[in-house]
């Protein structure tokens, strides 16, 4: 393990925030069977506490010293008088006394990030800091093309919609849905509520499911106003009366839980989930669609696609859109 790598990159958020993750997999029982280190000394490591013997090493790295001294001083923060609230208190108190030494250390720098970046977890933090903000683009991180339109943009709020998808042409490759006509009323289909699989195929246009959305008109769908927008209680329960009309749909999967030593168990499990695009269909949110070119709406999902892009031009729009460093 190279401390650079582990350290490089990080800044005290993203530290704080990816540490979890990074916790599970540094602490499995293979990376400590190869490096030594015990449980406790790796969640140590990543909560910036000292630690001995086969990690010791990564404690000499000027970024992670400078990690250690950012949560040091969050604990010192949170410890004095000006901690946020008397609740944070009470976690970290209760982490600390947790039976379970080895992880206490990873859940108190969970803690700490709440309270470090609170961008992560305060769900008013955008409107809060921007109150003029009034329009969103949600795109998938698949759909590599998809960028801040001002012309876009401009024709979703000339339109006066509240969300506009856009669209592209489609090709005998393209799955997941698309643009059709339901009971006379223009809307997004997804591939999953189709009654035959062959009847995707009809659909003329696919859903690269980029939405631009008027936050004036799609907060009031949910019951919530600007105001409004921190009651957690109110939130939870315009999602959950939103939710409640609009369809769920069961997929079968397999996940594969690796043991290590060349070991692993394949589990099917069962995937509940509600789809954004149905948000077209409810009568009460004005959806329009837009067809954008194709370099522009297309989905990277697979390896194999990478030659085609890199021939057909793709690869060559996505690469002029910003400044790569």
């Amino acid at each position: 393990m190279n401390p650079g790598k582990l350290f490089g990159r990080l800044n005290l958020q993203r530290a704080c925030r990816i540490a979890l993750v990074v916790a599970i997999s540094a602490i499995s029982a293979s990376a400590s069977a190869q490096n030594g280190a015990s449980l406790d000394d790796t969640a140590r490591l990543l909560a910036g506490l000292p630690v001995t013997g086969p990690l010791s090493a990564f404690t000499q790295d000027q970024r992670w010293q400078g990690h250690a001294a950012a949560l040091d001083k969050a604990w010192k923060d949170i410890s004095s008088s000006s901690a946020p609230t008397a609740k944070m208190r009470e976690l970290i108190e209760s982490v600390m006394s947790a039976p379970d030494v080895t992880f206490k250390y990873i859940l108190v720098t969970g803690y700490l990030a709440k309270y470090i970046n609170p961008k992560i977890h305060a769900r008013a933090q955008l409107l809060t800091e921007r109150p003029q903000l009034r329009y969103l683009l949600l795109h998938n991180i698949d759909t590599l093309g998809a960028d801040v339109s001002p012309a876009l943009l401009g024709h979703h709020i000339e339109s006066g919609a509240c969300l506009t998808f856009e669209v592209i042409t489609r090709r005998l490759e393209d799955r997941g849905g698309g643009l059709a006509r339901v009971n006379g009323r223009p809307r997004l289909v997804e591939g999953l509520a189709m009654p035959r699989e062959e009847a995707e195929f009809a659909l003329s246009y696919y859903n690269s499911n980029t939405c631009w959305i008027d936050l004036d008109q799609l907060l009031p769908t949910f019951g919530i106003t600007r105001a409004g927008i921190a009651d957690e209680a109110r939130i939870t329960s315009g999602i959950r009366s939103l939710a409640s009309k609009m369809p769920t749909y069961v997929t079968l999967k397999e996940v594969k839980k690796r043991w290590g030593q060349g070991q692993e168990d394949v589990f099917p499990v069962a995937q509940f989930e509600k789809l954004w695009v149905d948000m077209t269909a409810l009568p009460e949110v004005d959806s329009r669609f837009v067809v954008v070119p194709r370099l522009r709406g297309q989905q990277l999902k697979d390896q194999a696609q990478l030659d085609g892009w890199l021939r057909d031009g793709s690869a060559a729009f996505v690469e002029q859109l910003c400044e790569w460093r």
